[in-house]
C-alpha cells in the first residue's frame, strides 16, 4: 500500500470513529466507551499528521 492510499484509510476510519462518536452521544453510551473512541480517533490523527510530514518534507 503507498503512502497517500495509507492516509486516506485512516482518514477513513478517523472519520468512521466521528461517527461512532456522534451516535454514542445520541444514545447517551457510557462516558468510557466516549472517550475510548476519542483517545482512537486522537491517534488516528496523529498518525495522519505524521505522514503528511513525511511526504512534505521529501
Amino acid at each position: 500500500m503507498n503512502i497517500n492510499n495509507h492516509i486516506q484509510s485512516l482518514q477513513k476510519k478517523h472519520d468512521d470513529l466521528q461517527r461512532l462518536i456522534n451516535a454514542a452521544f445520541l444514545h447517551l453510551q457510557d462516558d468510557t466507551k466516549i472517550k475510548q473512541l476519542k483517545k482512537q480517533k486522537l491517534m488516528l490523527k496523529d498518525k495522519i499528521l505524521l505522514l503528511y510530514k513525511n511526504i512534505t518534507s521529501n
